[in-house]
């Protein structure tokens, strides 16, 4: 099997989209990291036979970092020993990467995401229009909330709000 990624061979080894990934990317159904993450895993993924046999399912640019989310049994091809291949994705990319597998764990995708942060709390609120997932945070660095948002709702469906606490409110409790 080769790597399969959001974009195709040619996009990932090449500076432009073709005629399948264009309009893909103008529909949103891809977007400018995962392409931008195509590139750099197809770069290294060149020298490496564990990446060779990966998948990576979406890329997020959440502001300060960037996120990549692959199925569970490939984050540590990803990762790679010590850490190398991650390290070596952060140095060409110029952010944080964390690599994330493609699960059910909110709780465990939140936290290592917005590590040094803290989750606090992970709720269900429900309002008048239904329901909504109410994800409490002691501090998200630069974070892009919204994309944040975007992010969980893809991976687990259903709405999502983000609530980073501030200091006076977390001394209180």
């Amino acid at each position: 099997m080769g790597m399969k990624l959001p974009i195709c061979a040619f996009c990932a080894n090449s500076s432009a989209l073709c005629a399948v990934d264009e309009p893909r990317l103008e529909a949103g159904e891809i977007d400018q990291a995962d392409i931008i993450i195509s590139r750099a895993i197809a770069r290294i993924g060149r020298r490496s036979r564990a990446l060779q046999e990966s998948e990576i399912v979406r890329g997020f640019d959440l502001g300060d970092r960037l996120v990549i989310i692959t199925r569970e049994e490939d984050v540590g091809r990803i990762i790679g020993k010590k850490g190398t291949r991650v390290k070596r994705l952060t140095d060409t990319l110029g952010k944080r990467v964390v690599v994330v597998g493609q699960r059910d764990d909110v709780r465990g995708i939140v936290d290592r995401i917005i590590y040094p942060g803290r989750l606090r709390a992970i709720s269900n609120v429900y309002t008048d229009t239904g329901s909504k997932r109410l994800v409490e945070v002691n501090r998200a660095g630069e974070i892009d909330l919204d994309r944040f948002v975007a992010m969980l709702a893809f991976l687990f469906g259903g709405e999502f709000e983000v609530r980073v606490l501030d200091k006076k409110k977390r001394d209180d409790e």
